[in-house]
């Protein structure tokens, strides 16, 4: 084994080549401004994950190639890589499920085998202890609440401004008792979007990542990275270049001034494509029923 200190800086370097290397391949297919990508450089996302030295490089990796895949249709790839995520991070099942309700099927189907295959392997290799942990951080069989649970997983930190999700924000201001309610009327809402707008499935990737991080009791910033394919491929609107500018703050700033700005920039990505998809909706319906208006008028008449 390597000694820790090597070992450690070992993964950093690997850790920063497949940030670089996601970002490089994405950036080649996509219009994004020199600026664009300056800012992400210096964001807070890629910056706790190198000095912390987790893993989100990997996630992120994932989540691009599985949102590519789906935007070519290569369902099955996309599942099985979603399979591998929701077995790596539970609350990204949220990504299927989405799916789910927008009739992708092979992609739902093939993301259940590959994570119940998953989950096997690890508890054959590892044990039950780490699926288990991932239960009770949702209060599942702990006999504790949602908000009880994150505590318990994280001593402390639960309600820190690095974690952007929904439980921490209700935690900071003292509505404990509106997180899980909260975080599940989020999804629902999602849903029913996905029903009723039909969104590109681009815009569905992005809420689907950010609703499974907004919804989850721990939300650590570095999770933000699985959302590149969206940052780094397309020009920004109003609402991303507010949620990137916030996310540029530096930690320390935030854990000291205001402890909501990565939640709010969370909120904003994932709110972003909501807009479009319903204009895009209203202006179909409208040329529907154009169309429909003008087969029944009389012959040589014109629709209002």
């Amino acid at each position: 084994m390597l000694p820790l200190r090597l070992a450690f800086w070992t993964w950093r370097i690997l850790s920063l080549t497949l940030i670089a290397g996601t970002s490089v391949l994405l950036a080649r297919r996509g219009t994004i401004e020199p600026r664009q990508l300056l800012l992400l450089l210096v964001s807070a996302p890629l910056w706790t994950t190198l000095i912390d030295g987790q893993v989100y490089s990997v996630l992120m990796a994932l989540a691009a190639f599985a949102w590519v895949c789906l935007e070519k249709h290569r369902d099955w790839r996309a599942g099985v890589t979603l399979g591998i995520l929701a077995a790596l991070k539970p609350n990204l099942a949220v990504w299927p499920l989405l799916l789910l309700f927008a009739g992708r099927w092979k992609a739902v189907l093939a993301s259940a085998a590959a994570a119940l295959g998953a989950l096997g392997l690890a508890t054959a290799l590892f044990g039950i202890k780490t699926t288990l942990a991932w239960v009770e951080a949702f209060g599942i069989g702990s006999g504790m609440s949602w908000v009880e649970s994150a505590q318990r997983a994280t001593p402390g930190t639960a309600a820190i401004g690095q974690n952007a999700s929904l439980t921490s924000l209700a935690l900071r201001h003292g509505l404990d008792w509106l997180a899980q309610p909260a975080s599940l009327a989020l999804i629902v809402a999602a849903l029913v979007w996905v029903r009723i707008a039909r969104p590109l499935i681009a815009q569905l990737n992005t809420a689907a990542v950010g609703v499974s991080l907004l919804a989850a009791p721990l939300a650590w910033v570095g999770y933000t990275l699985m959302l590149a394919p969206r940052l780094l491929r397309e020009r920004w609107g109003a609402a991303e270049w507010a949620a990137v500018l916030l996310l540029c703050v530096p930690l320390m700033v935030v854990l000291r001034v205001q402890q909501d700005l990565y939640c709010a920039a969370l909120a904003l990505l994932t709110l972003s494509p909501v807009g479009p998809s319903l204009t895009a909706l209203g202006s179909m319906r409208a040329r529907i029923a154009g169309r429909l208006g003008t087969r029944w008028l009389p012959a040589g008449t014109t629709a209002p």
